[in-house]
């Protein structure tokens, strides 16, 4: 278990998921949705929040590149759809209670 997930539990994690290609230049200020998941599941959240794509484009990765590949990474590893949501910009949501 991490040190942050011992001060757990969590009802809503905010996980950074864009601007990560190139991952030379980006991995020291950048996660990408296979390190979100990580983080995710470390975490082990009621649920998590994707943030940091789709504003502007920022990286060589395409602007809806980092949401479709998280859901692609969750189904894959069988995560609830709505546990890890990526939502366009001022879409409400509702957090569940753990």
């Amino acid at each position: 278990m991490t040190e942050a997930a011992r001060a757990g539990p969590y009802r809503l994690a905010i996980i950074p998921i864009g601007a990560w290609l190139p991952r030379d230049v980006m991995q020291n200020s950048h996660v990408g949705p296979e390190e979100a998941l990580r983080i995710f599941h470390a975490l082990d959240p009621a649920m998590a929040l994707a943030v940091h794509w789709g504003t502007f484009q920022l990286a060589f990765e395409r602007i809806d590149q980092p949401p479709r590949r998280l859901a692609a990474l969750m189904r894959q590893q069988g995560v609830a759809p709505g546990r890890f949501l990526a939502a366009e910009a001022g879409r409400p949501f509702s957090v569940p209670e753990r």
